[in-house]
């Protein structure tokens, strides 16, 4: 009975060493999830933007992202709808752009004329695995042609 013991240890143990040593996909999955959702609250701030014709802006750092809207009085945080609140990512994913900026902001106008600066190119970065998300002024996509 003891060396059935000793043996379903030893199986379980080796399964578990095993398992930790398989690549994870989560990571993959959850770097995909972050950038969809990048995409499309940029995207949708493009749309309240043309629709409400208001400015706005999206606040970012490698940390995470949020948006804010112009009033009478200056840069506001956005009180309603998807994007009043602030972004943070998890699970070692970081936001840079170009040569490895690491914040700044682009405005959303009504016009969807391209930003300040030209066509914006966001990296999400989760150790090696790379996802790159554009923005025009009209439309942010995921880029599934670069790595």
């Amino acid at each position: 009975m003891i060396e059935v013991l000793v043996v379903l240890s030893l199986i379980a143990f080796s399964a578990g060493v095993v398992t930790l040593a398989l690549p994870s996909t989560a990571s993959v999955r959850s770097l995909n999830q972050e950038a969809d959702l990048f995409a499309a609250r940029i995207n949708l701030a493009a749309e309240q933007s043309l629709i409400e014709r208001r400015q706005l802006r999206m606040i970012w750092s490698a940390e995470g992202y949020g948006f804010e809207e112009w009033a009478e009085d200056g840069w506001q945080d956005v009180e309603v709808g998807a994007l009043s609140q602030n972004h943070r990512f998890d699970r070692g994913i970081a936001l840079t752009q170009g040569f490895g900026t690491s914040r700044g902001s682009v405005t959303v106008t009504p016009d969807l004329f391209p930003p300040e600066g030209g066509l914006q190119e966001w990296l999400l970065r989760a150790g090696a695995l790379v996802r790159v998300v554009t923005f025009d002024g009209f439309l942010a996509r995921l880029d599934t042609d670069k790595p």
